[in-house]
């Protein structure tokens, strides 16, 4: 029987499910990764129940669990460069700008990857509240649809400021990352905070 797999995370997740579906199959799992699909073809699949395995924000997969889709979290996943199964967010701005604070960032322009997103949203807002801050001082907020495209609005001037899953951006340094073959020049940019720690995105 052929399993089906996915990820409704950003492009740094594509290769290490595929490697690990690679995986499966030397122990006679036959799983099958078309990343072929775009997030929204994705995603319906995955609330219609039509895929086995899926990698996704832990928001997400609790808002699915509580719709009441049957799904069992079976893998919490070691990202590169961390010793558990954890992630953070940092907040980046441009280098040559003017907001080089948390404090001052919150009166620049947020670029948001979606608001269902922990590490673009959510923790971003609760790390602003143990601050004593609120994303409401945002002036203007900016619905990018990825953290690919938050960085990219942030380098373009459409934005002041993001908040990028630190999986994203550590990929985004990578040599020969396919991010940072898109033009991103992240060297443009600068971590002026970062969040605490959270459990990292689940296999399921």
């Amino acid at each position: 029987m052929r399993l089906r797999a996915t990820t409704l995370l950003a492009e740094n997740t594509t290769q290490p499910l595929h490697e690990l579906c690679r995986g499966c199959a030397r122990v006679g799992l036959d799983v099958e990764f078309d990343n072929a699909l775009d997030f929204t073809e994705r995603r319906e699949l995955v609330e219609n129940g039509d895929i086995d395995l899926v990698w996704a924000c832990g928001l997400l997969t609790a808002e699915l669990i509580d719709r009441g889709l049957r799904i069992d979290v079976v893998a919490a996943p070691v990202f590169p460069g961390e010793t558990a199964p954890r992630y953070r967010s940092v907040v980046v701005s441009l280098v040559d700008g003017a907001l080089g604070s948390l404090a001052e960032a919150v009166g620049g322009r947020l670029a948001v990857n979606e608001y269902g997103s922990w590490s673009g949203w959510h923790a971003y807002r609760e790390h602003l509240r143990r601050h004593g801050l609120s994303v409401d001082q945002h002036p203007v907020q900016v619905v990018t649809g990825s953290h690919r495209n938050s960085v990219g609005a942030v380098l373009d001037g459409v934005a002041d400021v993001a908040s990028i899953d630190s999986s994203v951006w550590a990929h985004l340094g990578s040599a020969g990352s396919d991010l940072a073959r898109a033009n991103l020049d992240i060297g443009r940019l600068r971590v002026i905070d970062t969040t605490v720690d959270w459990p990292a995105p689940p296999l399921s």
